[in-house]
């Protein structure tokens, strides 16, 4: 399996000068040893950033390879730049819960941790998990 997702991986993120940035929302890498994670990452293109996952432990989380680790993301004055309708979006691995959602619907939620499609159909809710899609 993870042959297939290197493979998948690399033929959409850039591997030249001026990599594409990749944000990796969480849940990398479970039960697998430091030694084999670096391996894997040094294997992917793009610079890579962890939102850190409820799976992600110290192996994946110390692990040479990552640009950056963080536990969220959050950016504002998305719609100037993309034109989605948005003006703001979130990467959290954790979906928002409900009354978040209500409360924000200029934001765009980026999520993993469900491990299956989105429970929750809002326009503004995205699991991004490779198992969700």
């Amino acid at each position: 399996m993870n042959e297939k997702l290197i493979s998948n991986w690399n033929s959409v993120v850039n591997s030249n000068h001026g990599n594409d940035l990749v944000y990796v929302i969480g849940d990398f890498a479970m039960k697998i040893k430091k030694k084999k994670i670096e391996e894997i990452l040094a294997r992917l293109n793009g610079t890579k950033i962890l939102i850190r996952g409820n799976h992600d432990g110290k192996a994946t989380v110390n692990t040479f390879g990552w640009y950056r680790v963080l536990d969220s993301l959050e950016y504002g004055q998305w719609s100037e730049l993309y034109n989605s309708g948005f003006t703001r979006f979130s990467m959290n691995h954790y979906p928002p819960s409900l009354n978040t959602l209500v409360d924000n619907t200029d934001t765009l939620f980026l999520h993993g941790h469900i491990h299956s499609s989105t429970p929750i159909k809002e326009k503004h809710l995205y699991d991004v998990g490779v198992d969700a899609n």
